[in-house]
């Protein structure tokens, strides 16, 4: 069969193209899938493997002093901290190493959430009734994003897509939202009754969060603010549940409870359980939880116009589709 001449030219090219590639496109990948929890109490930050495997302890006192919430990025491998009795947010490498403190002199800051997108880090400080900004190496001013007289942020998470801020108020029974700008408050869920954490699942609409005193964790419509039902309850398990982590990826919900029987644990995301016990020993006050999920893609920065046309020409967008929960209540 004769060769058409362009064909085998535009072959020619996207081959040495894939060459190219294989310098110009930097890839990071993680060595494992992990856990990282606070626990106020013990004054501890932990890492695991995602079935609670590997456990060790990175950070501790002196160090710490009350350590609250978590964030991560995962191209960096750095984690971000919140602790309140520092009056600080600080920085360390995923072993514990090169610990940073990126802006000192806050209020109580409670919990702390990671836009890679935008290079920002926001967090929420309870008893300023402020939710704030400032970049991943804390070189400019924090900036306020909102400021509120009688109410106390305590835990956050963002929707980054639709550029909204969602939180969780200490002893409320709301979740409110906001832009990145601070402008278009709304009520986001008004049927709880002493929410801790929440977490934004953009792409199925859903926001689950934790109810401390009832002991539940429920589902809602993240657009609507519509009630869904309850996922898992006391009679599941949980006692007093605080930090919840979404792994969308792999189906799994994990949360930390300090009940009395504090430590963390994981459950399908459809409600279906069981719920396993991951880490319980010595566990006293643990607060927030953070994934890493191993997901090799191309930094956002590192995409040169040669990748580009690479991925454009050697991908297809796949219809995905809608994946409906089911619950077992």
């Amino acid at each position: 069969m004769k060769t058409n001449p362009v064909s085998h030219a535009i072959s020619r090219f996207l081959a040495v193209l894939a060459f190219l590639a294989s310098f110009l496109l930097p890839v990071t990948s993680l060595q494992a899938d992990l856990v990282f929890f606070s626990d106020k109490d013990t004054r501890t930050i932990h890492r695991m493997n995602l079935d609670g495997s590997g456990f060790t302890t990175i950070l501790s006192a002196p160090t710490l002093q009350d350590p609250r919430g978590l964030a991560v990025d995962p191209f960096t491998q750095t984690l971000y901290f919140a602790d309140s009795d520092t009056h600080s947010i600080r920085s360390a490498n995923f072993d514990g190493s090169n610990v940073q403190t990126l802006y000192s002199g806050l209020s109580t800051p409670s919990d702390v959430e990671i836009d890679l997108t935008n290079g920002h880090l926001y967090w929420a400080d309870r008893n300023s009734g402020e939710i704030k900004r400032g970049d991943l190496a804390g070189a400019t001013p924090a900036v306020t994003v909102l400021r509120m007289s009688s109410t106390e942020p305590y835990y956050l998470d963002l929707d980054i897509p639709n550029g909204h801020i969602y939180w969780a108020e200490n002893d409320q029974s709301v979740i409110r939202r906001t832009n990145f700008d601070g402008a278009g408050t709304v009520f986001a869920v008004t049927s709880g009754d002493r929410i801790r954490d929440l977490v934004v699942d953009a792409p199925n609409n859903h926001i689950y969060w934790n109810d401390r005193d009832d002991s539940e964790l429920y589902l809602s419509e993240l657009n609507t603010g519509d009630f869904l039902g309850s996922v898992y309850s006391d009679g599941d398990g949980l006692g007093t549940p605080h930090g919840l982590a979404l792994d969308n990826m792999n189906g799994w919900l994990y949360w930390t409870d300090t009940g009395a029987n504090a430590g963390v644990f994981r459950a399908p995301a459809n409600g279906t359980g069981p719920i396993q016990t991951l880490n319980a020993i010595g566990r006293d006050g643990p607060w927030d939880i953070e994934l890493v999920i191993t997901n090799p893609i191309p930094e956002p920065a590192s995409l040169t116009l040669t990748t580009l046309v690479l991925l454009m020409l050697a991908t297809r967008p796949q219809k995905t589709p809608t994946q409906h929960l089911e619950f077992s209540r």
